[in-house]
């Protein structure tokens, strides 16, 4: 079984802790992002303590998880970009689902789905 490095999106109960728990020792999944509400964040950092801890607000926001602006565009190679394609269309989805109110342009939707990812496994 290859081990994997995930990025983790999930709702604020404290179970996806344990979930995550079993996942890295039943399938080698290791947690290093970790996108959650700040109130989780030192349950989260007690068991993963080397995951990135991004709050939700900022990311919804193109702050990256030190606060900082995600606005610029970021140096990615090709291949990186063809091996993120695929979550790149997921989050573009995931970004029509939520932003019922068309707040966000597709060019905007696509520079933050490529920083959250180059951000996310630099």
């Amino acid at each position: 079984m290859n081990a994997k490095n995930v990025l983790f999106c999930v709702s604020s109960q404290p179970e996806w802790i344990a979930t995550a728990s079993q996942l890295l020792e039943r399938q080698k999944w290791t947690p290093t992002y970790w996108i959650t509400r700040v109130e989780n964040h030192a349950a989260v950092e007690s068991v993963f303590g080397d995951a990135t801890l991004h709050r939700r607000l900022d990311l919804n926001r193109g702050l990256d998880a030190s606060g900082s602006e995600m606005n610029s565009w970021r140096s990615v190679s090709q291949e990186f970009f063809q091996e993120g394609q695929f979550y790149i269309s997921t989050a573009m989805e995931m970004m029509d689902r939520i932003d019922l109110g068309q707040s966000f342009r597709n060019q905007e939707r696509k520079r933050l789905a490529v920083n959250m990812l180059s951000h996310a496994f630099d």
